[in-house]
């Protein structure tokens, strides 16, 4: 179990594992694992070896420049902006953790049909601009790769859509993630 666990945390994998006991899963989503671990009264095991520098993250060089206007308070007041600008019904902020670094909720945008694959968005709130950068980077990595992605201040949303990412970026604030 150590060899597999090492294996698949270390270069040139680094995924990141939920584990307890004799089994363990890769989160594809390391912005999951803490809500997978509680789910399962596990533990994240985090990749191993140097992924960046703590002063000069690889991505540092890669994320447009990112306004420090607008803010929100809370994920309420960005999901209101954004339901306001495409839609944002069936809100789900389940599970999330205070203890975390950032916030989470899901929610469907207003257009389209029955399918919430094709039409939604994933909303997040940070607590600062760091822990914003590394969520866009582990969003633009992630073999899910939203279809579009706007982000400001303190907060991103990922779209299931690529046409509302104009419409939010106008109405909610931000820029586009390329």
């Amino acid at each position: 179990m150590g060899t597999a666990l090492a294996l698949r945390r270390n270069p040139p994998y680094q995924h990141t594992l939920v584990a307890a006991g004799n089994w363990y899963i890769r989160v594809m989503d390391p912005d999951f694992a803490p809500r997978v671990a509680k789910a399962l009264h596990a533990v994240v095991l985090k990749p191993l070896g140097e992924t960046s520098s703590p002063d000069q993250p690889p991505y540092k060089d890669q994320l447009p420049e990112i306004p420090d206007k607008p803010a929100y308070k809370n994920l309420d007041a960005l999901a209101d902006k954004v339901d306001a600008a495409v839609g944002c019904a069936d809100r789900d902020d389940d599970d999330n953790d205070p203890a975390l670094s950032w916030q989470f909720l899901n929610c469907t945008t207003g257009r389209g049909g029955q399918q919430r694959q094709e039409h939604c968005a994933d909303l997040a709130i940070y607590d600062d601009a760091r822990s914003r950068d590394e969520g866009l980077w582990s969003k633009i990595t992630d073999s899910r790769t939203p279809k579009g992605l706007v982000a400001g201040s303190n907060w991103s949303v990922a779209l299931c859509d690529e046409a509302l990412v104009d419409d939010v970026v106008k109405r909610v604030g931000g820029v586009e993630v390329p």
